[in-house]
């Protein structure tokens, strides 16, 4: 038997279907697995303004640009 493997990202609210569809065409080793490492606009701003408000990594400006512009 030819058989192919699929992979592919989609939205979580279409897995029902998806997972139909697979059904109906009998597919064998199904498995969804959720990416954890994708964030919300939202949870992306708070992180950020967390690690603003936090007084661990202070630099000064002079530091700050010399790492970002080191080859």
């Amino acid at each position: 038997m030819n058989t192919i493997t699929l992979q592919a990202e989609i939205q979580s609210v279409d897995m029902p279907l998806i997972e139909q569809i697979l059904k109906r065409f009998k597919a064998k080793n199904v498995t969804f697995k959720k990416d954890d490492t994708e964030m919300t606009k939202t949870e992306f701003f708070s992180m950020i303004d967390e690690a603003r408000k936090s007084k661990k990594h202070k630099i000064s400006l002079e530091e700050m640009k010399k790492m970002l512009l080191e080859d």
